[in-house]
């Protein structure tokens, strides 16, 4: 299903992103979200709760999470199910001239990983010679479990299975610069990771020249002070995951039926399985299995939820909602014409307003608020009743945290505004320069292609509201 948040973009930060996308996907579901710690949460509908640690829910079994954890485990799980995976045995650190030994006796090229880990960190593929492989193996800590497998050919992609049913696709295309005639390699990576801070979810993963790219460079004849003509692109990182610099690209539905059922197959391979990101090379994702040769690599019992919400490319996927609804059958969005309103006040010592869209975000709330007069915040805020009285709650104890560490009065009204006597200070005045502070509204112009056209769409000075305000009743 399409994503469009009620309460836009801006709001999400990178820390914590992926429970937060759960706690709004339920919010808009008015289902009930209790938080006991930043961690750990709780989701509740019509008598039924469901304990969340992050973003993963008590559904996902501890087993299926240790044997997801190791990579040398899940290929065992994934051949038992008669799933293709790449083939490779399993080495400690030490034993590097062994695990050498047993890439020629497969078949060169060969791919080295950590036993464990995420995000790329560690993992060199395309491995042709000795050289390449003790390089990549001095990219992985001492003391860890390495894995060397065949290196399969084909795009890499990650599936997003929920239950039965697949849910979404990204294609992870390899770190790479495009030249402009102007600027130089570390400088177009500069300029890359200017780009990527524009996205809540790629903004803490910046593109880094590591030893394994500048290796990949200086083969190619280049290095990172060398001025690429205007057009050409170069690969990085044969390494297509997006913490290692990749770009995402949405391909839901382009995705083969084969695949889709091959993804779902792959997830249930690991006991315990609720919803999982699998991870499947192969060279066209749209054509049948029957007509190329592929292999899943992983399986994430823990997937970045984000990644399919802040695509760099395509149409953000409500991986997070789908999620909720797999958990809760019975909870659906609640439509616009059913939406509540609230007009909070908030004086005194001036809340940064960029806490105030944060709670909107994760409340799955719509509306606005600005600085009025450098004197108080004004927040007009719409959505469900539930995510309303929580988006509430959240303001009020902002309040009073803030004043109870300070020398004044606060006291919260139940008719829905916070108020707290006014007090002369620096922050006020630094505030007030900001009025008035939409909570959706870009800090740059990024290019309007994926999570810049998404922000593009909304970027009206409010906070995404869904449908016209005129929908919304007034209460």
């Amino acid at each position: 299903m399409a994503w469009t948040p009620a309460s836009g973009v801006e709001g999400f930060r990178t820390a914590n992103i992926h429970a937060d996308l759960v706690k709004a996907a339920a919010s808009a579901r008015g289902v009930l979200v209790e938080d006991v710690d930043k961690s750990a949460y709780s989701l509740s509908h019509e008598g039924k709760t469901v304990w969340f640690y992050g973003p993963m829910p008590d559904r996902t079994s501890f087993v299926a999470r240790q044997i997801a954890d190791s990579k040398h485990s899940t290929k065992k799980f994934l051949q038992r199910a008669d799933v293709p995976a790449p083939e490779g045995r399993l080495f400690g650190w030490k034993n590097q001239k062994a695990a050498w030994a047993y890439a020629k006796v497969i078949g060169l090229p060969v791919v080295v990983k950590p036993v464990t880990g995420s995000s790329g960190k560690g993992v060199t593929s395309d491995i042709n010679d000795e050289d390449h492989f003790q390089l990549a193996w001095s990219q992985i800590e001492q003391h860890s479990k390495v894995v060397v497998e065949k290196h399969v050919y084909g795009r890499d992609y990650r599936l997003f299975v929920v239950g039965d049913s697949y849910v979404a696709a990204i294609f992870r295309d390899p770190a790479s610069v495009t030249g402009d005639g102007v600027h130089t390699i570390s400088e177009l990576v500069n300029v890359k990771n200017e780009t990527r801070a524009d996205n809540p979810y790629l903004n803490a993963k910046k593109v880094v020249l590591t030893p394994v790219m500048l290796r990949t460079l200086d083969q190619l004849g280049l290095s990172e002070k060398t001025i690429l003509p205007s057009g050409r692109k170069i690969t990085l990182h044969p390494v297509a995951n997006v913490g290692a610099g990749g770009d995402s690209i949405d391909v839901t539905a382009d995705v083969h039926p084969d695949f889709a059922k091959i993804a779902v197959r792959a997830a249930h391979s690991v006991p315990g399985v609720f919803f999982a990101g699998v991870d499947l090379l192969v060279p066209d994702i749209s054509k049948a299995a029957s007509e190329q040769e592929f292999a899943v690599c992983e399986i994430n019992t823990r997937p970045d939820i984000a990644l399919h919400h802040f695509p760099v490319l395509g149409e953000a996927h409500d991986v997070a909602g789908a999620l909720v609804e797999a958990l809760f059958p019975t909870a659906h969005r609640v439509p616009a014409s059913n939406w509540e309103k609230r007009q909070l006040r908030l004086t005194g010592e001036l809340v940064d307003p960029d806490i105030i869209m944060h709670l909107a975000a994760q409340n799955s709330v719509a509306g606005w608020v600005r600085v009025v007069d450098g004197t108080y915040l004004a927040i007009v805020a719409y959505g469900p009743g539930t995510a309303l009285r929580k988006f509430e709650d959240k303001v009020s104890a902002i309040a009073k945290t803030q004043v109870a560490s300070s020398p004044w009065h606060a006291s919260v009204k139940r008719s829905g505004f916070v108020t707290a006597t006014p007090v002369t200070s620096s922050k006020l005045e630094r505030l007030a320069a900001r009025r008035p502070q939409a909570v959706q509204s870009p800090r740059r112009k990024p290019a309007r292609s994926g999570i810049a056209s998404l922000l593009h769409r909304i970027k009206r000075k409010f906070m995404g509201i869904v449908g016209s305000l005129a929908d919304v009743p007034k209460q």
